[in-house]
């Protein structure tokens, strides 16, 4: 069998999915919040996908409240309505 060359590879045709989490949007000392989950199974996630960003980030559990904005707020733990989970901050 012989290749056939000077083909140009299509376009796809499903458009690209879009991420779970907003790393390659952040900036430096910006975090989101991940509710009810660990941060030993988000870490391998985190790292893997900073490494092909060429980013930093940094994992913390901590309890956080939703704001009225419907953005997270770090909080105590006896905070009403407050929730536990992840805090994701980009560091570089």
């Amino acid at each position: 069998m012989k290749a056939t060359k000077g083909v140009p590879i299509p376009p796809p045709t499903k458009p690209a999915r879009e991420r779970k989490y907003p790393l390659d949007t952040m900036e430096v000392d910006d975090f989101f919040f991940v509710p009810e989950k660990l941060a030993a199974t988000l870490s391998p996630h985190i790292s893997r996908q900073g490494k092909l960003l060429k980013r930093k980030f940094t994992l913390r559990s901590v309890y956080a409240v939703m704001t009225k904005s419907k953005t997270w707020k770090l909080a105590d733990e006896d905070t009403p309505g407050a929730c536990w989970g992840v805090a994701v901050w980009r560091t570089k």
